[in-house]
C-alpha cells in the first residue's frame, strides 16, 4: 500500500506540474501578443496626435492662402498711374476709348470713354445710349449682362454701376459699392447671368456679387499677386473656376489648382497680358516689355495611386518682333494686350509702339501646342497718328440664319472701327486667307454722335 502510494503520488504530482504548466504559458504567450498590440495602438494613436497637431499649425499659417471667405482689406488704395501700368488698354490715361464689349448674342456694343461715360450703340445709324453718373468715375471694365438685351455692368473706381435700359431710353442705376478708394479693373457675368465676377487692383482678389441682393458672396485670395486678371477670364462657368482654383490632391502635394500654374508664370516674370482659349485649356501669354508669345498647356497625367493632375508646360508660340503676313516681313515688337475670339479661330494683338492691329489664325493641333499664323494687318486710314486702344470681338449683323462677326477697335483719337469676319471655322478662313480677301471696314467717331 505504501510503496504504490508512494509509487502513485509522485506519477500524479508529475502529472499535476505538467498540467499546470500549460495555463502558465498560455498566459505569458497571450500577454506578449497583448503588450505588442498596445504597443503598437499607442504608437498609432500618437502618430496621429502629431499629424493633426501639425495639420492644425500649417493650417493656421496657410489660413490666408487657402481661406475663401471675405478678407479684411490691408492693401493701400491704388492711383490712376498703378491702373494705368496695369491696363491692357494702350495708353490708358489718353486714349478717348478706354474699353469695348459686346453681348455675347445681339449686336449691342458698349464703349467706355476718357469721360468715365458708357456708350450703348445697337444700330449705328441712330444715337448711342448715353449713361453716366456722379459714380462712374476712372471706368475700366463693363459687360453686359447674358440672356438679357437691357442689362449691363460697369466698373470703376468704388464699385459697379449696373444699368438697366430701355429702346425709349429710360435707364436707371443700381450702385453696388465695394471699398472706397479701390478699383474694379476686371469684370465678367456668370453665363447664367446670376451672379457677377470681379477683380479689385488694391487687394488683387476676386469676387463674386450677386446684383439682386447688392453684396459680395465670396471673395477669393489668389495664390500669387498679380494673377486675378487673368484667373477670372476662364471662359467656363464660375463654377468650373471655383473648382479649377480649389482642388487639390492630398497625397504627394500634386494641385490641380491656379497656384501650381500661376506660380511658374508670376513669381518668375511679371504678365503683361494673357488669355484663354474657349475651352480653357490652353494660355496664351505675354511678359511684361516682351514681343514673345507664350503657350501654357495643361496634360492630365495619372499619379502612383492612379490619381489624376495637371500638369502645366510652357513654349513659345512666335515672336512678334519680326513676323511675316502675307508674305511680306513686318515690324511689331513689344505686345500690350492679346484679345480671342470667342469661335476660336483669330487672336488679335496690339502693340505699344504701333499703329495698327495684328490679326493672326489659331490652331491647336490635337495633343499639340497652340500655333499662330499671321494672317492680316488692320490699321486706321481715318486718322493719322492714330494706335489701337482696345477692341473686342462681337457680332455686326445677321446674314440667313447665321450672324456675322466682327472685330471692333478703339482708337485713340475717338474713333472706332467695325471689321466684319466672315469666317465661321478654321476651314473657312483658311480659304479667304488663300484668296486674300480683305474684310469689309467701316469708321465712327464717338464725338459726333
Amino acid at each position: 500500500m505504501y510503496r504504490n502510494a508512494r509509487g502513485f503520488m509522485p506519477r500524479d504530482r508529475n502529472i499535476c506540474l505538467h498540467s499546470s504548466s500549460e495555463p502558465i504559458a498560455e498566459r505569458e504567450r497571450i500577454s506578449v501578443w497583448v503588450r505588442l498590440k498596445c504597443g503598437v495602438s499607442s504608437r498609432w494613436k500618437s502618430f496621429t496626435l502629431c499629424y493633426l497637431k501639425l495639420k492644425s499649425v500649417c493650417d493656421r499659417i496657410f489660413h490666408r492662402l487657402f481661406n475663401w471667405d471675405r478678407f479684411p482689406y490691408v492693401g493701400s488704395r491704388p492711383s490712376i498711374d498703378e491702373l494705368a501700368k496695369t491696363s491692357e488698354t494702350c495708353g490708358w490715361n489718353t486714349a478717348k476709348i478706354r474699353f469695348i464689349t459686346c453681348h455675347p448674342s445681339s449686336m449691342q456694343r458698349m464703349l467706355l470713354t476718357s469721360m468715365d461715360t458708357a456708350l450703348i450703340y445697337e444700330n449705328m445709324l441712330e444715337k448711342p445710349l448715353c449713361l453716366s453718373s456722379p459714380k462712374q468715375q476712372h471706368l475700366s471694365c463693363g459687360a453686359f449682362r447674358p440672356w438679357t438685351w437691357r442689362q449691363t455692368a460697369v466698373g470703376g473706381e468704388g464699385g459697379i454701376c449696373l444699368w438697366k435700359f430701355s429702346n425709349g431710353g429710360y435707364k436707371t442705376m443700381t450702385w453696388l459699392g465695394y471699398r472706397e478708394g479701390d478699383i474694379i479693373v476686371d469684370l465678367q457675368w456668370q453665363h447664367t447671368g446670376i451672379l457677377l465676377v470681379t477683380a479689385s487692383l488694391g487687394n488683387q482678389r476676386i469676387q463674386i456679387w450677386h446684383p439682386e441682393l447688392k453684396q459680395v458672396l465670396q471673395e477669393l485670395s489668389m495664390p500669387v499677386m498679380g494673377t486675378n486678371y487673368w484667373a477670372m477670364r476662364y471662359p467656363s462657368d464660375m463654377i468650373q473656376l471655383l473648382d479649377f482654383l480649389r482642388t487639390q490632391s492630398i497625397l504627394f502635394s500634386y494641385r490641380n489648382s491656379m497656384k501650381m500654374l500661376s506660380s511658374q508664370l508670376v513669381e518668375r516674370w511679371p504678365l503683361q497680358t494673357a488669355v484663354w482659349t474657349a475651352q480653357g485649356n490652353h494660355l496664351l501669354y505675354v511678359i511684361k516689355g516682351s514681343s514673345k508669345v507664350f503657350g501654357s498647356t495643361s496634360t492630365m497625367v495619372i499619379g502612383p495611386l492612379k490619381q489624376e493632375f495637371l500638369i502645366w508646360s510652357s513654349k513659345e508660340v512666335i515672336d512678334l518682333a519680326s513676323f511675316f503676313c502675307n508674305w511680306h516681313e513686318c515690324k511689331g515688337g513689344r505686345v500690350q494686350s492679346i484679345f480671342m475670339d470667342p469661335l476660336n479661330i483669330y487672336v488679335a494683338f496690339i502693340f505699344t509702339r504701333q499703329s495698327f492691329v495684328l490679326l493672326c489664325l489659331l490652331h491647336i493641333p490635337l495633343g499639340c501646342s497652340i500655333k499662330l499664323k499671321p494672317v492680316q494687318i488692320i490699321g486706321c486710314t481715318e486718322a493719322l497718328y492714330a494706335w489701337p486702344s482696345c477692341l473686342a470681338f462681337g457680332n455686326v449683323r445677321r446674314s440667313g440664319e447665321n450672324v456675322r462677326r466682327s472685330l471692333i477697335i478703339g482708337w485713340s483719337t475717338g474713333k472706332f472701327q467695325v471689321v466684319e469676319l466672315y469666317a465661321q471655322t478654321r476651314e473657312e478662313a483658311l480659304q479667304l486667307e488663300e484668296q486674300d480677301v480683305q474684310f469689309p471696314q467701316s469708321f465712327y467717331n464717338i464725338d459726333s454722335q
